[in-house]
């Protein structure tokens, strides 16, 4: 049902893509960077560390309040959320918040991955303390260590449980950014063809040079190319799958998160191909005007020549 929704047109896609931006979006710069997205998807030792464990735990505790207690202190300031998300949203008021560019992303993602790695690190402490308790009820039956690991976990755990909140936040966050506001990236590839032969040819003023003798056939097996391109896309909805039943609600995100994929692809590459139709447009509405002007002034100039060969012929009759 989700795909009968995106499986509109391609005219409406084209139609609609460039009215749905909203302000501060990639406005279609020569390079074509609307945004573009790409796929991607602990070892530890289980010998003896109880000796130095406990100063290992001590370091870690500062690690955690140096490191990224400021600035997990620093997101609840200006974090929000499900509710004050939704109002977000609905109002529109980020309309007038800047794009999400490459500079900003690359920042966050690496902000991500220091504190991904860091509940890693802990949740390794974690699993080694349990292990090693495991090892003590198999060797002697005694259940003394998990006895005194309840601190230790209650502590571990509310530290992984901050970098995860934390990391998840600022995801939430630069998703919506990079869907509903994605500024300069590196030059997109998703059905650029019109998009790519409008930039190339276009004069000092911005403007497509409409040309039928260079220029417009070039635009009409881009335009081919593209609508090729649009249809390969939605094609992919033939992997969707029907039953979904037996799907535990992880792999239902994964499936989501696949139809996302496609849908942000057709979203951003629909904009550009309306822009770049647009300008293909603009530039024979020019190029017309321009010869009917032409046309205008032969006529003239043929009028004025018949008056002046009437003229002359008058003159011979006197």
């Amino acid at each position: 049902m989700m795909w009968k929704v995106l499986l509109i047109g391609l005219l409406v896609v084209s139609a609609t893509a460039g009215r749905g931006n909203r302000k501060g979006k990639g406005k279609g710069k020569a390079d074509g960077t609307v945004g573009q997205i790409d796929d991607t998807v602990g070892d530890q030792d289980h010998g003896t560390h109880d000796q130095d464990h406990g100063s290992h735990d001590q370091d870690r505790g500062s690690h955690d309040c140096d490191k990224h207690g400021s600035r997990d202190n620093d997101h609840g300031s200006h974090g929000h959320d499900s509710n004050d998300h939704d109002n977000h949203h609905d109002s529109g008021s980020h309309e007038d918040e800047e794009p999400l560019h490459g500079d900003e992303f690359q920042a966050v993602v690496a902000d991500l991955k220091e504190h991904f790695l860091h509940a890693a690190n802990v949740t390794g402490d974690m699993s080694m303390l349990a292990a090693d308790a495991n090892y003590e009820v198999e060797l002697n039956g005694s259940y003394a260590k998990w006895d005194t690991l309840r601190h230790d976990f209650d502590r571990l755990g509310r530290e992984s449980a901050m970098s995860f909140m934390a990391a998840e936040s600022k995801l939430w966050d630069m998703t919506e950014k990079l869907y509903t506001r994605p500024g300069d990236f590196n030059k997109s590839h998703t059905c650029v063809a019109l998009w790519d032969h409008v930039n190339a040819n276009r004069n000092e003023a911005g403007e497509f040079q409409f040309d039928p003798a260079t220029t417009v056939n070039g635009a009409l097996q881009a335009v081919e190319y593209d609508i090729g391109c649009f249809h390969m896309l939605y094609m992919e909805a033939n992997a969707i799958p029907e039953d979904t039943s037996h799907m535990a609600m992880e792999d239902a995100f994964d499936l989501v998160t696949e139809i996302y994929r496609r849908v942000f692809r057709l979203k951003t590459a629909g904009t550009r191909f309306h822009m770049a139709a647009m300008a293909l447009g603009q530039g024979e509405a020019k190029w017309r005007a321009e010869q009917m002007a032409v046309t205008d002034l032969h006529k003239k100039e043929f009028g004025l020549l018949k008056r002046l060969i009437s003229l002359l012929d008058e003159e011979k009759k006197l």
